[in-house]
């Protein structure tokens, strides 16, 4: 069973909604016109480097993926969630293997303060483009009810079923489905 830190009590709702909140790709939330200031970075252990993106940031690197037919994988995480401490390191290496094939990974922080993420990051040994929504609100727009919660997002822009909570070889799980979302992002749009 997988081990997740409630969010939200109701999770049914939630998803019964989920076509509700995201619709056909569209990048939740209005998409600045103006382009975002340069994200931050912090140096994190063994040469790692994390860029620290705010929801704007993301909301303009999703409209760009999905114009040019990227997979998208979203990983709501909190420094407080313990499975969330395990399932990093496993999303930082599917990012840096499927990377360079099509799949663009945003590693969404809940509800935590920018002084606390980057004290966390600074001791991994990672390299991530984590977005900050101190307030969740991104968590609500995407219908989040527990961290760890991973959204795969199409690179006909449509979001998959989320992957909620954490298990060891969850990582073998998501590799495939991104395998075949790449897979059918190379046979052009249906």
């Amino acid at each position: 069973m997988s081990c997740a830190v409630l969010v939200r009590p109701i999770l049914a709702a939630a998803l019964l909604c989920w076509g509700a909140s995201v619709t056909a790709g569209d990048p939740p939330g209005p998409v600045d016109a103006k382009k975002a200031a340069p994200p931050e970075m912090v140096t994190c252990r063994q040469g790692g480097r994390c860029a620290l993106l705010t929801p704007d940031h993301l909301r303009q690197n999703l409209a760009r993926d999905r114009r040019s037919g990227q997979v998208v994988v979203l990983c709501f995480w909190s420094t407080s969630c313990a499975p969330c401490g395990k399932e990093l390191p496993e999303m930082d290496r599917l990012a840096r293997e499927l990377g360079p094939k099509g799949a663009n990974f945003y590693f969404i922080n809940q509800g935590d303060e920018v002084a606390g993420v980057r004290d966390f990051l600074a001791g991994q040994a990672m390299s991530l483009q984590v977005v900050l929504d101190p307030n969740g609100k991104l968590g609500t727009e995407y219908a989040v009810e527990a961290l760890p919660t991973v959204v795969l997002i199409s690179p006909q822009g449509k979001p998959d079923r989320p992957i909620v909570g954490y298990q060891e070889g969850d990582d073998r799980v998501l590799k495939k489905r991104l395998e075949s979302l790449l897979a059918l992002g190379k046979q052009g749009p249906r």
